[in-house]
């Protein structure tokens, strides 16, 4: 759960789009594997209360910036999409942060696999 990241990739070929539903509305965002499978690293390094605190923020500060999307400026706008890319993550290791931890699962091959099905 680093600092924004997104803001390197806007301009990466290798970028895909990837999806976060809030409030019935898909909010859209860039992602490349390294960061992703670097997020996921992030979450799993972090004991489960203080992981589930930053999402508690997060979600929090996603809500308040979706209600005024529309007037975001440039770098509201970034953190809208790195807390949607965030919570989006967290979604994708679906509870299973231990077993990334100890090695039982391939952070890289999970975000590969979801990498190959965004369009």
């Amino acid at each position: 759960m680093q600092d924004n990241q997104l803001m390197s990739w806007k301009d990466d070929r290798a970028a895909r789009q990837a999806q976060f539903e809030l409030a019935g509305e898909a909010i859209a965002f860039p992602v490349v594997t390294d960061a992703m499978v670097q997020e996921m690293a992030d979450q799993c390094d972090i004991k489960k209360p203080h992981r589930q605190a930053i999402l508690r923020r997060t979600q929090k500060q996603l809500r308040a910036l979706h209600k005024k999307k529309d007037s975001l400026s440039e770098a509201q706008n970034e953190t809208y999409m790195f807390a949607a890319f965030i919570l989006w993550i967290d979604a994708l290791i679906d509870g299973r942060h231990l077993a990334i931890r100890d090695g039982q699962l391939d952070p890289q091959a999970m975000a590969q696999e979801a990498f190959d099905t965004l369009a």
